[in-house]
């Protein structure tokens, strides 16, 4: 099976609804832009502050004309209470689908310009956003004037910065790039194929040719790799394992990756530890479908987000290994437009 890479793109201008984009952070560019959902159901459920857009990929489910438009959307909350190691709590998932002919875009792909169709956007069917963050207003609870908002949080943010939009954007959002998706060349390693189980994923990892440690660390030395050097100031080497070794040799490859889509295979795991038994991975809540891998979210993307410059830090320490994200195998269409799926988080350390 074949492997896309993504890659950030901060030339990228088209990243609007209209034009189907793969993102990080900004406001999030909704595919269904009547039915998205409600303020409450992207609010952290531990702390029920509103949790940031960080991603989203646009991924067409060719099997079924009911996903000819596919995009998955990836929430995090970056409360220190709400992050633990090897927990998921503080993110969420979405899946949403559209047919070829439907209502809120025409069936001829569109122009690259920034110029057209700008009038393809939720204000367009009633949806009112959130003027800080862009999900769904509680307009009924949060609004100051003709602005919306969706938590008393962000009507704050707003009435502390008013006239003042980069501050606002630094307080409420992460920072936007464009993803460019390229196939990755082919390679020998075979462990990130499918594999009946866990066990069987070790073998292959085990039989892999993968530099050792005294290399890798010589790496990270040699070559200024945040992610290896984070890595190695975070555990010892007994925490260092063919897993790791055959991530790292893989990622090398090509280092400006941030995303790795690879649906229905394994994920490149980054180690041995903390990886989910088939039965920890939960069915479809809508069809009860069994769930596959779909893409995973690498540590490299962490250099992208500017968490160490500003205000968000203060927030507490936040990392991950990778974040390795599972979909309904069927893409269903059942339940609400957005559904919910499921994340897996592989930390650096136990």
């Amino acid at each position: 099976m074949s492997v896309d890479l993504g890659f950030v793109d901060k030339s990228c201008k088209l990243l609007e609804s209209r034009f189907f984009p793969s993102k990080i952070g900004g406001k999030p560019s909704w595919l269904d832009l009547k039915n998205i959902p409600e303020s409450k159901d992207l609010i952290c459920d531990v702390c029920n502050q509103p949790r940031y857009f960080l991603c989203q990929i646009y991924c067409p489910y060719n099997e079924k004309d009911t996903s000819f438009h596919r995009t998955l959307f990836v929430f995090l909350c970056l409360s220190k209470n709400c992050f633990q190691s090897n927990s998921n709590r503080n993110f969420i998932v979405f899946r949403n689908q559209l047919p070829r002919e439907n209502s809120c875009y025409p069936a001829l792909p569109p122009t690259e310009d920034v110029s057209w169709r700008p009038d393809i956007n939720c204000r367009t069917f009633g949806v009112k956003l959130c003027e800080i963050c862009g999900i769904r207003s509680c307009e009924e609870l949060y609004q100051k004037d003709d602005e919306t908002f969706c938590s008393a949080a962000h009507r704050n943010i707003f009435e502390r910065t008013l006239g003042k939009a980069s501050q606002k954007e630094n307080l409420a959002l992460l920072p936007e790039f464009g993803i460019n998706i390229e196939p990755e060349d082919d390679y020998s390693d075979e462990s990130c194929s499918e594999s009946d189980d866990a066990e069987s994923e070790a073998e292959s990892v085990e039989n892999t040719d993968a530099p050792n440690y005294s290399q890798i660390r010589g790496i990270a030395t040699a070559q200024d790799d945040p992610m290896v050097e984070r890595f190695f100031s975070q555990c010892n080497e007994s925490i260092l394992d063919k897993y790791f070794l055959n991530f790292k040799s893989r990622i090398m490859e090509n280092p400006e990756q941030v995303i790795r889509y690879a649906r229905g295979t394994k994920p490149l795991w980054l180690s041995s530890k903390f990886i989910p038994q088939d039965s920890e991975i939960p069915p479809c809540e809508y069809c009860s479908s069994e769930r596959e891998f779909e893409f995973q979210i690498l540590p490299q993307l962490l250099n992208y987000l500017n968490l160490d410059k500003n205000e968000k830090s203060t927030v507490g320490v936040f990392d991950w290994g990778t974040l390795a994200v599972y979909t309904c195998k069927n893409s269903c269409d059942s339940g609400p437009a957005y559904k919910q799926e499921f994340l897996w988080k592989q930390d650096l350390v136990e």
